[in-house]
């Protein structure tokens, strides 16, 4: 697996990019605690998108591909302490609008995903497999 990963850096560079669009504003990464706390408290019991892209461009063969995913999020009420717990963390606050749906402090809160997201190892292999 090693030995992949040292292939996959001498043979593509890879872009990601996500944010997320909560009542048609693009949130980025929170500039504060503070910012935090008002985005996923204006999660609770609604909803939220991600939109996320991926650019793998092979360098030997200047081959690009790219995908792009939207998910809709949609929760159920998040209690205050829970909130709390995943500020104290600190994770939120470095990731776009402070989400992190996969978190096990999360998880319980999702009512349902719509859509589905694209790996970014998805991609990755379709570009390093491209000259092989």
């Amino acid at each position: 697996m090693k030995n992949i990963f040292v292939l996959l850096l001498l043979t593509a560079t890879v872009i990601n990019l996500k944010v997320v669009v909560y009542e048609g504003a693009i949130r980025e990464k929170p500039a504060s605690k503070e910012e935090a706390w008002e985005f996923i408290k204006g999660y609770s019991g609604g909803h939220a998108a991600t939109v996320g892209s991926v650019l793998v461009t092979n360098l030997k063969t200047g081959f690009r591909k790219g995908e792009w995913d939207r998910v809709e999020i949609y929760f159920h009420e998040i209690p205050d302490e829970v909130i709390e717990k995943l500020i104290e963390e600190g994770i939120v606050l470095r990731v776009a609008g402070g989400l992190i749906i996969e978190h096990p402090l999360v998880l319980p809160y999702i009512k349902e995903v719509v859509g589905f997201l694209i790996p970014v190892q998805y991609v990755i292999g379709q570009i390093v497999t491209e000259d092989a």
